[in-house]
């Protein structure tokens, strides 16, 4: 007796549903998921994806089919390795309708290391739109300012802004606002606030100076010609700032010895960076009386040369020289500059003696004048006259 059997079969993945549910929970709050996982479903998501047509309401229903762990696959991995804006655009779509908190984590990571992404921008608008107060952990200010500046037109430019006019700093606001040192959009935010804040000195003196010193000294050339061209215009020569002004030395070089790499920057910023060597150098060893009385005129100069031993200093005006000995009971000694150039000059080095940079029978001696009773406002008859050629003068 033969005897058929019909079997109804019916199978529920019980034990894959409980697995998938366990791998969501395990890995939602970490930045990528395991390899394997990757490998195995995002090339088929994509796939399905990209056959789908261009239609927004396809694109929903097929998003609804999605599982949280395939939504967190695609915010975790972009951009997926594909330049395809059809694509992006399918997937932005998907992950701001089926928009969770981890979409919003990640894609907080991706801006890190792609901050000038609209893609990624766009999803965080979305964040900062739908979020709670506890998204990112952010103090409630931070919270109220991102939220304005996701939803401006310039975000880069709106953040840079916001964390430049920071009272603590803003290395203590990169903490605050949750940015991470090093990344990209920590680079991008320094430089976009060099270019806006260069030229205040509050921003300056708030910073953390070496903090800048490392901006300003990785800055890209080209960019760093321009913020130092901004800076100099911006400030008198006695408010610069010497950290500044040290890095910019080192970069450029010293403008009163070499102008090969000033290409670029404009002779009025490069005659002011000299005018601040000169006062530096003049202040170094000339008692205050005498550095303040010169100081008036170091604009007027070409160039200013000094020894320490014993201290000299000689002080170019174009067609006369200056030379002023910075030890007391010295009288100063005024003469033509080519004759100046042409036989003193030399004895101008370390170890010389005084008397061989006086020598008032020479041919292109002017005029020596001491520093008795009043003899600033003497010096000033004199040096009226010389400044317009008038060697003759006498008082």
């Amino acid at each position: 007796m033969n005897h058929k059997f019909d079997f109804s079969f019916h199978f529920k993945p019980t034990k894959l549903k409980e697995i998938s549910k366990k791998l969501e929970n395990q890995y939602k709050g970490v930045k990528s998921l395991p390899d394997y996982i990757i490998r195995r479903d995002l090339p088929l998501i994509l796939k399905e994806i990209e056959e789908l047509p261009y239609d927004e309401q396809e694109i929903i229903k097929y998003s609804k089919t999605l599982k949280r762990l395939h939504l967190n696959l695609l915010a975790s991995e972009y951009p997926y390795g594909i330049e395809d804006e059809l694509l992006h655009s399918k997937i932005r779509l998907i992950l701001e309708r089926r928009y969770n908190s981890i979409i919003g984590k990640r894609f907080w990571y991706h801006f890190q290391i792609r901050p000038k992404d609209p893609f990624i921008i766009a999803l965080l608008s979305k964040a900062f739109k739908e979020e709670n107060e506890q998204f990112l952990s952010l103090s409630s200010s931070v919270r109220k300012m991102y939220n304005e500046i996701f939803q401006s037109d310039e975000v880069i430019e709106s953040m840079s802004i916001k964390l430049g006019q920071e009272a603590a700093g803003v290395d203590q606001a990169i903490k605050l606002w949750k940015i991470q040192e090093g990344k990209e959009l920590h680079h991008l935010l320094w430089n976009h606030m060099i270019f806006q804040f260069i030229d205040n000195d509050q921003f300056i003196r708030t910073q953390n100076q070496e903090t800048l010193k490392e901006v300003l000294y990785y800055y890209p050339l080209k960019d760093f010609k321009q913020v130092m061209e901004l800076y100099l215009h911006s400030f008198n020569v006695d408010d610069f700032h010497e950290f500044i002004m040290q890095i910019l030395l080192h970069r450029l070089g010293n403008p009163a010895e070499s102008l090969s790499k000033w290409d670029g920057v404009s002779n009025n910023a490069i005659n002011k960076v000299k005018q601040w060597l000169f006062q530096r150098k003049l202040e170094e060893f000339l008692d205050s009386e005498r550095f303040q009385y010169w100081k008036k005129y170091i604009h007027l100069t070409n160039n200013v040369k000094t020894i320490n031993d014993p201290p000299i200093s000689a002080m170019y005006f174009g067609e006369f020289v200056v030379v002023e000995f910075a030890n007391k009971g010295n009288a100063a000694y005024f003469y033509e500059t080519v004759g100046f150039d042409r036989t003193l000059s030399k004895n101008l080095k370390t170890g010389t003696k005084v008397e061989y940079l006086k020598n008032q029978y020479a041919p292109y001696f002017i005029n020596k004048l001491n520093h008795s009773g009043g003899w600033d406002w003497r010096f000033d008859q004199y040096m009226n006259q010389y400044l317009k050629g008038s060697y003759d003068f006498i008082h």
